[in-house]
């Protein structure tokens, strides 16, 4: 296998599978623009209306395992990347990416190794599309847990309705 060619294949098609009794059938392959062997680019995957997140939780960046979000924009049937996320302050192994949520014009990414409260503690951060100029999905805020413990792993799983926040902590006690 040659692990340059990671690529998450999208079947957008499921709700028309379901909605028309048509097959769903393959879009298009996206793959990360400065993709390397084993950034697990498609770790998470969320959709949102024309935009699409896709997490790749060991990518290098800037510190090594640091991760990073590919976010494409759908234009004309295409899906077209617009922006390489990562935290305005990013962190060796945090695992940005982990997990993903997107709702309305925020994207919540789960970072479940981050640092930023305890070692291992796990983290949430929120970006807003608009942040910074116009589609330009600048960070808004970091989330931790309050009692935030070592190794909690804190942004495992998210789930966000417009009101509330639900976030999953994997290995707190």
């Amino acid at each position: 296998m040659n692990w340059k060619k990671f690529y998450v294949l999208i079947l957008l098609l499921f709700t028309f599978y379901f909605l028309n009794a048509q097959p769903a059938v393959e879009m298009q392959h996206l793959f990360a623009s400065n993709g390397e062997a084993l950034d697990r680019y498609g770790s998470a995957v969320d959709i949102n209306e024309n935009y699409a997140a896709i997490g790749a939780l060991t990518q290098d960046g800037i510190e090594e395992n640091t991760g990073m979000v590919y976010l494409y924009k759908k234009n004309c049937n295409e899906w077209v990347e617009i922006k390489q996320i990562t935290p305005d302050i990013p962190k060796e192994q945090s695992w940005f990416g982990g997990e993903l949520k997107m709702y309305g014009d925020y994207l919540f990414v789960g970072a479940h190794l981050d640092n930023e409260a305890k070692l291992y503690a796990g983290a949430v951060y929120i970006f807003h599309k608009d942040e910074g100029g116009p589609e330009n999905w600048g960070q808004v805020a970091i989330i931790t847990a309050p009692d935030a413990q070592k190794d909690d792993h804190f942004g495992t799983s998210i789930c966000f309705d417009g009101e509330n926040l639900i976030v999953g902590t994997s290995w707190a006690n």
